[in-house]
């Protein structure tokens, strides 16, 4: 049920891109604007390039190596961005929040608010805005607060519209929900929808709940299945009814993505089907009424897969946990290692090249975390100058295994179905860059040796870095494992 919260297609706000670099935050881009099924940003902004996407589909539709090779590179970006979004440190505190907002990709906005909406309540918006209010009338205003105050108001504006809108979204889900089971437990179906119809029950709701489960399925037994639904579809004439309205064209949409209903209830959608043939085939339905008929019926097979995948997804996590666990045998920390991964096992299932991009993943997003740590410590008063000295020494040391790991994650992503020497290229890379970030870390806990250091500073510092190089040193195990495996 978490992906229902999480669709572009659903939240309809404009996203402020937030853009930072080492130095200072640079002042903000352009709005985006989410608009239409294309959460992942694969084919760029919804809002322009309408031709060029066009025929760029029509190419891909021609040529079948290009086609493989898009599909390839969707689904490793796709793999990618959902390792980076899983292994993200939830923050414990309003500061950390506010920070963890602003390192986010404006792509990933609408997905962190659905996941931290819990956390965006009344305390975080008066900190947010406590904070806001020192800088607008601070007596003395440098250009590193100015920056700050630009970058603060159109945080503060995203997250007051986003927050709003997925509130909104999520009760329009609720009464989504409420409407399917008034349709499945109606002993009068045609009657029921003509009632829902003129109440306007059935929205647009409908089609983002349709829409999240039909991108989050991905068996190919369900694809079967949806061949032999479609099918059954045409045998009772609603392909003549859902085709002849193109109603954001669905009914492609059946045929050629993943399958959104399990093997376990096709009888029972047929069953269902077969119940509302008489309402929709009935010719003095108007336009209106047939097309909130065909989104009901769709409405329902994706409801129907929330309810049938549960306990194959669970037979395939408990392969995936024992894979995880075998596997973390060959790195230093095991014990941690598993506790790291272990809740990615769906993501990693049982795939070597997934498994070492997953831990790489968890260790960007925890060097990230030091760094954002290590960079408040130097705004803490009181503290010796040797100290001083030597966490900003630190936050150069991670600053640069954060740039060495993100390019790893991005190389490692390459990798996909490369062979021989493209695929060793790739993974000598990788190998050789983490391995730089493991030193870089070991070098920002050098700078705390020796008794002068002793203090809560060197305590603080430690800690967080040390779990740094462990997870750290873990993925270069799973990297080096990885990249042992004989290739075909």
């Amino acid at each position: 049920m978490a992906a229902l919260g999480i669709s572009s297609a659903a939240i309809g706000f404009n996203t402020i891109t937030i853009f930072r670099t080492k130095s200072a935050p640079r002042r903000l881009r352009t709005k985006i604007s989410c608009v239409g099924w294309d959460p992942e940003g694969l084919f760029g902004s919804p809002n322009t390039g309408h031709i060029a996407r066009l025929e760029f589909k029509r190419r891909l539709e021609k040529d079948a190596d290009a086609r493989e090779a898009f599909q390839r590179h969707v689904l490793e970006e796709k793999e990618r961005r959902q390792a980076l979004r899983q292994s993200r440190v939830i923050p414990d505190t309003p500061e950390e929040l506010i920070e963890y907002f602003l390192d986010t990709e404006a792509q990933e906005f609408e997905f962190e608010i659905a996941r931290m909406r819990h956390r965006l309540d009344k305390d975080f918006f008066s900190h947010l805005q406590s904070e806001l209010g020192q800088l607008r009338f601070s007596v003395s205003k440098t250009e590193e607060m100015e920056d700050r105050l630009i970058e603060l108001e159109a945080l503060q504006k995203a997250l007051l519209e986003g927050t709003e809108a997925y509130d909104k979204m999520q009760a329009d889900l609720i009464t989504a929900k409420e409407s399917l089971t008034k349709i499945l437990t109606s002993k009068d179906v045609k009657a029921t929808l003509l009632e829902m119809v003129e109440k306007n029950e059935l929205n647009r709701s409908l089609l983002a709940l349709l829409d999240e489960n039909i991108a989050s399925a991905q068996s190919s037994e369900q694809v079967r299945t949806v061949n032999k639904i479609f099918f059954y579809l045409v045998k009772l004439d609603f392909f003549m009814i859902v085709g002849s309205l193109r109603l954001a064209c669905y009914a492609g949409q059946i045929i050629r993505l993943p399958s959104w209903m399990p093997l376990a209830n096709t009888k029972q959608a047929v069953a269902f089907m077969e119940k509302l043939r008489a309402a929709v085939l009935n010719p003095s339905l108007s336009f209106q009424i047939m097309a909130k008929l065909g989104l009901s019926l769709l409405l329902v097979c994706s409801i129907l897969h929330m309810v049938g995948t549960v306990d194959s997804a669970a037979a395939r996590n408990s392969a995936a946990t024992s894979f995880i666990k075998a596997s973390c045998r060959v790195t230093r920390y095991p014990v941690l290692c598993f506790q790291c991964l272990s809740g990615y096992a769906s993501t990693i299932r049982q795939s070597d090249r997934q498994l070492a991009l997953t831990a790489l993943s968890v260790s960007l997003s925890r060097a990230r975390s030091a760094t954002v740590f290590a960079s408040k410590l130097t705004k803490v008063r009181g503290l010796k100058p040797r100290e001083h000295e030597a966490v900003k020494d630190c936050i150069e040391n991670m600053a640069d295994t954060v740039d060495r790991l993100s390019h790893s994650v991005q190389e490692l992503g390459r990798t996909g179905k490369a062979v021989s020497q493209d695929f060793m290229w790739h993974m000598s890379n990788v190998q050789t860059w983490v391995s730089a970030a493991l030193t870089d870390e070991n070098t920002c806990l050098d700078g705390f040796a020796g008794r002068v250091m002793e203090g809560n500073v060197k305590t603080a510092v430690r800690r967080k870095v040390i779990d740094v190089a462990q997870v750290t040193s873990n993925a270069l195990a799973l990297i080096n494992r990885f990249a042992a495996k004989p290739r075909h």
